[in-house]
């Protein structure tokens, strides 16, 4: 199984103790202790880090969305039934083996939590044997299925629940793009305003928790609008190509660049790929000097960023161009 690149958003203060890499031996060990085995991939993500924040959404089309990895270690709550214990009293759970043939929610192991939804490895919570290869199911805190819990969806496998991993959708998302130069930050941004033609924001702040950096950059990227652009812009819209330009000259959010196309100004965030504690935002491209956060965006942004990536690699001091998750 292929685990995404660049899985886990590292902490932006740096790694410690709790949440780095595992090794195996500490893997092996939870494993002994809980008489369960992890599934292979699981194993592979957890020595990668010790939980924390996902880069992908979860479920897009379901209610679960963007599980949050609890850690391997250092958790108070290991299964499901030490879960329900927050809100059912022990005669409310003694109530299930009157329900159910089969009731083992030691089981049930924690692997992802998200305020009022859980993600379990199910080790055969109804059934007489354990099983060694578990299935995954989410659970919602509203519902009646098990007590006031509601089952959200079941996966047959680890392996099937990364391969329904996704991004955002198109239009929710916001587009980056990693760049590798020779050029240190500073002078590689020095390099895009007098390209572009326009000065960047200076910051300094941690974004919400997000950065760790000395300064990064708020600005504006030029992206250029080709006809086709426009005309799927139309086609989702279920309109016609003459009522977007009318729309779009209207509220002058465009440009006219030349006979082809138009060009628009869309917000962005610049930044350093690594971290002052030592961590990347993109730990699996340690390369990459710079990185561009693009703002979603009403007109589909693919041919925009595709066409931006070519024109970068013009540029003499950049190297290499790559849009990330």
């Amino acid at each position: 199984m292929a685990i995404p690149k660049n899985f886990w958003i590292p902490p932006a203060s740096g790694y410690t103790p709790a949440s780095r890499g595992l090794t195996a031996a500490q893997l092996a060990e939870i494993e002994v202790l809980n008489e369960f085995v992890f599934p292979c991939a699981y194993r592979s993500l957890m020595l990668q880090q010790n939980g924390g924040t996902l880069r992908y959404s979860i479920f897009q089309e379901s209610l679960v969305e963007d599980f949050c990895c609890l850690s391997a270690l250092d958790r108070d709550l290991v299964t499901f039934e030490d879960y329900i214990k927050l809100t059912c009293t022990e005669d409310e759970i003694s109530t299930l083996d009157l329900l159910f043939e089969y009731c083992h929610l030691n089981r049930l192991i924690i692997f992802a939590i998200n305020g009022h939804e859980v993600g379990c490895f199910d080790y055969g919570w109804r059934s007489q044997i354990a099983v060694i290869e578990p299935q995954i199911v989410f659970f919602g805190d509203e519902g009646e299925d098990i007590l006031h819990f509601k089952i959200l969806t079941t996966v047959e496998s680890f392996d099937n629940f990364l391969d329904e991993i996704t991004l955002p959708d198109e239009i929710e998302r916001n587009r980056y793009i990693g760049i590798e130069s020779a050029l240190d930050f500073d002078s590689l941004c020095a390099d895009l305003q007098e390209d572009w033609q326009t000065q960047f924001e200076q910051r300094t702040d941690d974004l919400y928790g997000w950065f760790d950096f000395d300064k990064w950059y708020c600005g504006t990227v030029p992206l250029f609008l080709d006809d086709r652009t426009i005309e799927i812009y139309a086609e989702e819209n279920n309109t016609t190509v003459r009522e977007v330009l009318d729309w779009a000259e209207f509220q002058a959010v465009l440009n006219w660049a030349d006979a082809k196309g138009r060009t628009r100004t869309i917000a962005a965030i610049i930044s350093p790929n690594l971290r002052r504690s030592g961590t990347y935002l993109y730990p699996d491209n340690p390369e990459l000097t710079l990185i561009l956060e693009i703002r979603k965006s009403w007109f589909p942004l693919d041919r925009a960023v595709d066409r931006l990536c070519r024109q970068l690699l013009l540029l003499e001091n950049i190297s290499a161009v790559k849009t990330l998750p």
